[in-house]
């Protein structure tokens, strides 16, 4: 024998089209490809639906299994399937028979060698909750780029299936927003929920949210219930929201210095060029000051210059939304005109000279 079965675990009743809990754990007695698993025997649905993940529908007659396979397996392991990685969905009300086994697999084909254990789930109708908005917290405004909080709650008036809350995601121009750290797309929304939640209880949904771009994005605040088949959401209660997305920005600002003799004289550079790589520019005023506003965030080269004077680049990073970084320059006049300057002040006294000597 390769494998045996352990323990399993089904419910003897639930809901149909909601997501239930199960397990089957075995031992691995001989390490060449032991399986566990369950077979769907009979039941008023064609199939069933496993989701680990993906959903996958077993036929009947058809096993849901998993196989050790490659690395080696160990002798004596456990080897178990069971929730939350895996979930069981009965599509339609009725009396279905699983058989759980153990064994090992040949060419895809699972070999009994413990089993099968019969087990019966009694599946009741689907009854869909309600599901009203009673509070949500989603900013008006924000910045792009820039992460925000948001939360939404809500109240189960009708008890019954897959009752959740959400946020979706209307319109707005990126393809996409990023909600609890998902990419959700137009249309599309993250949402919280269970597989059946009786009247009065309470559910709520909050995290994190992130705009790509700027501009006016439409939100909805979501109550309902969703059809795990189907793979929709049906919605009892919806509030929208409207956020607009301004631009990520922060500003520069810093005064610009000529020195004249090798540094000996200092004074204020009017009219120097400060450029922000080649996005924008401006010039220094009468003080020499500078100031560059709305720059989004990010790392960038900023110069300074001014004829028959050296240009001077910096390098600055903007982290910060809103905030001013200052970044002063000094730019040396070129050393041609200095040499030019003391040349021209030492020919002053020697004209003198040469005129006395006349």
């Amino acid at each position: 024998m390769k494998a045996r079965v352990v323990s399993y675990s089904f419910p003897s009743s639930c809901m149909a089209d909601t997501e239930v809990d199960f397990s089957i754990v075995g031992h691995i007695e001989e390490a060449d490809n032991p399986c566990i698993g369950f077979f769907y025997s009979d039941g008023p649905a064609d199939y069933v639906m496993v989701d680990s993940g993906w959903r996958t529908k077993i036929p009947k007659g058809v096993s849901a299994r998993v196989v050790y396979q490659t690395p080696p397996w160990t002798v004596c392991t456990e080897m178990a399937m069971r929730s939350p990685t895996f979930r069981l969905i009965f599509p339609v009300s009725g009396t279905y028979r699983l058989d759980v086994f153990a064994g090992y697999s040949v060419g895809g084909t699972p070999v009994v060698e413990d089993g099968p254990y019969s087990v019966f789930v009694d599946v009741a109708p689907f009854v869909p909750a309600k599901v009203s908005i009673t509070s949500y917290n989603v900013p008006s405004k924000a910045y792009a780029g820039s992460s925000v909080s948001f939360n939404v709650k809500g109240h189960v008036d009708v008890g019954g299936g897959n009752p959740c809350v959400g946020l979706m995601y209307v319109d707005g121009p990126s393809p996409s927003i990023r909600v609890t750290g998902r990419d959700v797309a137009k249309g599309q929304a993250c949402v919280f929920g269970y597989a059946y939640q009786d009247a009065c209880s309470d559910l709520s949904l909050g995290d994190s949210l992130v705009f790509p771009s700027a501009g006016s994005y439409r939100l909805a605040a979501i109550g309902g219930w969703v059809d795990v088949l189907a793979g929709t959401i049906n919605e009892t209660d919806r509030i929208e929201v409207t956020v607009d997305v301004a631009e990520a920005t922060a500003n520069i600002s810093g005064k610009v210095v000529e020195s004249l003799l090798f540094g000996v004289i200092k004074r204020p550079s009017r009219g120097a060029r400060v450029s922000l790589d080649s996005l924008k520019f401006t010039y220094a005023g009468d003080d020499g000051s500078y100031s560059l506003a709305d720059v989004p965030l990010g790392t960038y080269r900023v110069s300074a210059s001014k004829p028959f004077f050296e240009g001077r680049t910096l390098e600055i990073s903007l982290t910060e939304v809103g905030e001013t970084y200052s970044l002063n320059f000094e730019i040396p006049i070129s050393k041609w005109v200095n040499y030019g300057i003391i040349a021209g002040a030492a020919a002053v006294p020697l004209l003198a000279l040469a005129a006395l000597r006349r």
